[in-house]
């Protein structure tokens, strides 16, 4: 099967879900909630891009370089340079530990929910664009001046990240770049 194939039925799959991410995550959730055939109570949380805490365990901490963390090492290494994506989007990140503090919290109202209401299933949404909305070109901005301060000593090149609107154009920056090495 050749990329365009993939391309093709993945679209065709997918429907109007954005990303495999979501698809499967949905997947997952209407499988559990179909087969709940004994009501047992359920919480879902659809958190947004999750990133480091905030305050707990301490500022900063991560066990994990997936998604946003891995971005922020990779441009810190000086080996991504470019990614698709508009700027101008906000870039919705919320800490780690407020994403379990809310799962924490909504443990008794999924139980209320579920004995009282006879409604077994709670779905909770995570999120701080609406409270503190930070724009990707100020999220990187961020970052490049974290990377200036606190450079990584075994870095490939000096920290330099950007955002292309067009994926065509980044798409032949890519391949300029890869023809280059």
């Amino acid at each position: 099967m050749t990329a365009l194939d993939i391309n093709h039925y993945s679209k065709n799959m997918m429907g109007n879900f954005p990303n495999t991410y979501v698809f499967t995550k949905r997947m997952a959730e209407h499988l559990l909630t179909e087969q709940n055939t004994k009501g047992l109570p359920m919480y879902f949380i659809r958190p947004t891009i999750i990133g480091a805490s905030l305050e707990e365990p301490c500022p900063g901490w991560t066990d994990s370089i997936g998604l946003a963390g891995g971005l922020y090492l990779l441009a810190g290494l000086g080996l991504l340079r470019e990614i698709p994506g508009d700027p101008s989007n906000i870039g919705d990140i919320v800490p780690v530990d407020l994403v379990v503090n809310q799962m924490l919290a909504s443990i008794p109202y999924t139980h209320i929910q579920a004995t009282v209401k006879k409604t077994p299933l709670f779905i909770n949404h995570c999120a701080t664009s609406s409270v503190n909305p930070v724009a990707w070109k100020e999220v990187m901005e961020y970052l490049m001046q974290y990377w200036k301060r606190s450079p990584y000593e075994s870095r490939v090149a000096n920290p330099s990240m950007s955002m292309m609107k067009s994926s065509s154009l980044y798409d032949v920056s890519k391949m300029m770049s890869d023809c280059d090495r």
